[in-house]
């Protein structure tokens, strides 16, 4: 059952994430990052997903977390798909059920999955670190990040000491 709250004085807001202008049901507007946005003043919007926990939610709303979409989808903004989590948990979430792209998948990602697997061959072998960045084109640093496990670090196949060479 769909039950409405007053967000301010001329919206309302939903349980099941729907929105209300002055009595009627409003598409949604998005943000670069796909969370639908509810237009909260003059060139002012908030998340609907935080504000639907906001109103609804069975515990008080508290800085320094945030609210996770249980289901992965951004789109589904039903009270009973929030929850509230530290950011850490969130990102957990995300990569539990793969909804962060990781390794090549990302949108910055210089390197191939077989490649990184690659350098950690190399690395296990021993090879200099400076060599494998020139090999690869990429900086000491990076493949000093890949050992350490901080990038690409799904794709951990074996045991690298998380140390770095010298230059």
């Amino acid at each position: 059952m769909e039950i409405w709250k007053n967000y301010n004085d001329r919206l309302e807001i939903s349980n099941l994430g729907n929105v209300r202008l002055d009595g009627i049901i409003k598409p949604y507007n998005g943000n670069p990052k796909n969370y639908r946005c509810v237009g909260i003043g003059s060139r002012r919007s908030k998340t609907l997903h935080v504000i639907v926990y906001q109103l609804f939610g069975n515990t008080p709303y508290q800085k320094g977390l945030v609210i996770n979409h249980k289901d992965g989808n951004k789109s589904n903004n039903a009270i009973v798909n929030l929850e509230q989590v530290t950011q850490i948990e969130n990102i957990r979430h995300a990569m539990d059920n793969i909804l962060y792209p990781v390794g090549e998948e990302r949108y910055n990602a210089k390197l191939t999955n077989d490649q990184v697997t690659q350098i950690k061959e190399l690395l296990k072998s021993k090879m200099p670190q400076k060599d494998i960045a020139k090999q690869f084109n990429i900086s000491r640093p990076t493949v000093c990040n890949i050992k350490k496990g901080k990038c690409y670090r799904r794709l951990r196949a074996n045991d690298l000491q998380p140390v770095c060479e010298g230059i």
